[in-house]
């Protein structure tokens, strides 16, 4: 399991992107495994909330299919629970067949307003028209 951008971050750049450059309230919640901040939306159970604004929220949506060593699992944190944190290990090696997103949403009335998979993807606070 390494700082890989796409899966996994350092705390200090998780924090400085989302908070700092693209403006959002970032959750006290975010699960951490070794120093690391899980930023694919599969760690997280549906409905957590990644990070606010006064207008816009960042959640997970959808569901999971992944196999790991052979064995299909619905849920990132149940493999975990099962095995132990040593199945990260072979993470590069899993198997998605579905994954979950994280979906920006308005806060007065829950309407869609975009979805991504990816940090670089987030927009700027500011750029999401609620």
């Amino acid at each position: 399991m390494n700082a890989d951008l796409a899966n996994f971050i350092g705390k200090e750049a998780f924090y400085m992107i989302l908070k700092d450059q693209l403006g959002w309230f970032v959750s006290d919640e975010v699960k951490v495994i070794k120093d690391l901040v899980c930023i694919k939306p599969d760690f997280y159970e549906t409905p957590f909330v990644l990070a606010t604004s006064k207008k816009a929220i960042i959640g997970v949506e959808g569901y999971t299919e992944v196999v790991i060593n052979g064995k299909k699992y619905t849920s990132v944190s149940k493999a975990i629970a099962e095995k132990g944190p040593s199945i990260l290990e072979s993470f590069s090696d899993w198997e998605w067949l579905v994954e979950k997103e994280w979906v920006i949403r308005k806060t007065k009335d829950n309407t869609w307003v975009t979805s991504c998979t990816i940090l670089s993807d987030f927009p700027y606070r500011k750029q999401v028209k609620c």
